[in-house]
Order: C-alpha cells, then structure tokens, then sequence
C-alpha cells in the first residue's frame, strides 16, 4: 500500500468523562494531528498483545503535531493501541482508534506514545456521543480503504437510466439505472437531509461542487452536489500512466484542486441520497461518471440505524466479517489520489478524456 495520510484529534480535542465523549467547546480543527502510514498491506494493524508494541514490524508511521512537532519517523511503527466504539443520539455508531507511535524500533515492550484520535468519520462539533465500549482490544481487520464516510448525491440529481435522467428523489427500489456494467435494478435507496444547524455544526457536511463541464467533455451537463468523500470516475491517459488503467475512482474532496470544482459553504442545508445496487458500480450523475454507495463497514455505520438494518436484510452477506466486496475500479490511496490530480492541473489536462464511460448504453 502507497503512504496514506490522515487528519486526527489531539487529546486536546476530545472531553470525556468516561461514558461520555464530545469534541472540545469551540473545536476548529488547528490542532489536528496529520498521521502518515507506509505500509506494506492493506491493513491497518493493532497492539493485540497490550504491549505498547504493534504486532505488524512493517507498518511506519509518523505524526505532525499542530505546532511542527514530528513524533515517529521512517523506522518507527505505527498502530490501534485501542479503540472506542461511540453512539451518537441518532444511533449512528463511529470508532475511535487510539493511535500510538513506537518511540523505540529497537525495543519490544513498553515504548509506545500516545499521538491522537482516528475517527471512521468525523465527530460532529457539540454532539454528546455515548461511549459503547472502551479500551476494546483491535481485531487488526481494518483496511485502508474503508476508513472512509458514506457516499452521497444531493437531491436533485439526474441519474440516468435506460429510459433518460431521473431525478435521484424519484428513484425507487427496483428501477432500472445505466451502469457501465449494463442496467442494474436498485436494490436500496435511502436519504439524509442536514438542516443549517447541523451544517454549522459540522464543516465536513457542506457539500462539494462540481461546476458544468469542470470534468471535461462537457461534463458534468449541470453543477454537481456530492458528499465530500463521494468518489467520481477520473478517466485519462495520466490515470493509465499510474495505475495501468484508464480508469480510477477519486474522492471528490481531492478534486478541489482543479478549477471550477470546490466546497460549497453557502447551501442552507442539503439531503444526500445513497443508491446501492448487487455490487458497487459506476453510473452516471448529470452525466459523469460516478460511484454507488460501496458497502464497506465504515460506510455503512455512518448511515442511521434504521438504514443499516435495512441494508442488512437485503444483504444478509455484508455481516461485520465478510470479505469486503470488490470496488467497481481502481481506488487508489488518498496520497495517490492526490497525485494524480496534481499532475492533471500541472498539465492542464481535464479529468475526463475520450473515450470514457466505456460500457454505457446510454452517456
């Protein structure tokens, strides 16, 4: 696995009084804590041995402290000394890993040190959450790539099917979508709406915009709402250079970097809406090619119970200890992502180039 990077709560973010936890009074995110892992697998080992010593001698890692301060280094390992399973009032649950640095390559007990917190997904700012479970020993079964929020279109979207666009609040289970695998029927569909509060709330919320034809070929044919971590098909000769495909799935946070695309603050609220169908596919938002919602654990646990549980009748296979399914193409690492995208704005290259959306019976 590339290095990967991911933004942490200091202790100094997190109040707890031991059943409970919530972000400090007048959180601003100045003293997150930016984790850097170089890894060798696609899993993000713990301390199963309570030792203050990973289990996995391949798995470096690094912290940078809010005011410069590097803890870790290329030689010193990374890992979940524990983790914390947190209910929101919404019955929404998210983990806490606890994250350590071995201070001493050399030693095998004993010389771990405490750098941050490591969401599933961000906590939201004045939200009590209610402490499950604490201390809880990590099954070092937590990959990469399902560190991850849940995957949205906003309402209003036109998704296309066999019989032309549909807005996405018209779908219904059973319909028919345009996917490049063929028309697939939805097997689920839910919605989320967060009102001014809870965008006020929690910054992470507001949606990204992608502006009509930032992607390239005319693409998107109208501005495009979506979640921040909802990933959009990158399709160009870069991405082939890469990966060895024409075809890669990025986050549209990354995006931002490119111009016309970026996080849009001024929406008084917004209701996002996952589709999931018998696997994860790429379909078409005003027409650019975008993700379904990918049923990987950490996603699945920031929708609302009552969602989960439906999802978990339609699909009995996706319990908490089955293989992840198979993503509909290349998704590369955060890092990755964002190099990729860096080198299109360097090149001044669009996102999206001819030919794309290959497989699509209607584009």
């Amino acid at each position: 696995m590339p290095v990967t990077n991911y933004e942490m709560y200091s202790a100094a973010d997190i109040v707890s009084d031991g059943t409970t936890l919530r972000l400090v009074d007048g959180y601003d995110g100045s003293n997150d804590v930016l984790l850097t892992v170089d890894d060798d697998d696609d899993i993000f080992e713990g301390d199963l041995n309570r030792d203050d010593d990973g289990n996995d001698t391949n798995q470096f890692g690094t912290a940078t402290l809010s005011d410069g301060t590097i803890i870790g280094g290329p030689t010193t390992t990374v890992y979940s000394e524990s983790q914390i399973l947190l209910t929101a009032p919404d019955g929404t649950t998210i983990t806490l890993q606890v994250i350590e640095i071995d201070s001493d390559p050399n030693s095998t007990i004993g010389s771990g040190i405490f750098v941050g917190y490591l969401p599933s997904v961000p906590l939201q700012k004045g939200v009590v959450y209610t402490a499950l479970s604490r201390n809880t020993i990590p099954d070092n079964s937590l990959e990469y790539r399902t560190i991850e929020g849940a995957v949205c279109f906003a309402r209003g979207t036109l998704i296309t099917t066999p019989d032309g666009p549909v807005p996405i609040e018209d779908l219904i289970a059973g319909m028919m979508v345009e996917t490049r695998t063929g028309p697939q029927p939805i097997r689920w569909i839910g919605a989320r709406h967060y009102d001014a509060d809870a965008l006020a709330a929690n910054d992470r919320l507001h949606p990204v915009r992608i502006r009509q034809g930032s992607l390239g070929l005319n693409l998107p044919r109208r501005d495009l709402l979506v979640s921040r971590q909802h990933r959009m098909l990158v399709s160009s000769p870069i991405a082939e250079r890469m990966y060895g495909t024409r075809d890669a799935l990025v986050a549209a946070i990354r995006l931002t970097d490119m111009p016309g695309i970026d996080i849009d603050p001024t929406v008084a609220g917004v209701e996002y809406f996952h589709i999931l169908f018998d696997d994860h596919q790429v379909i078409l938002a005003e027409g650019a090619p975008s993700e379904s919602l990918y049923t990987g654990p950490q996603a699945l646990r920031t929708l609302e119970p009552e969602m989960q549980e439906e999802i978990a009748t339609i699909f009995p296979q996706l319990a908490e200890d089955a293989p992840l399914p198979e993503p509909a193409c290349v998704v590369p690492s955060r890092t990755s992502q964002k190099r990729l995208i860096m080198r299109h704005r360097k090149n001044g290259h669009d996102l999206l180039s001819a030919p794309v959306a290959q497989g699509f019976a209607t584009a």
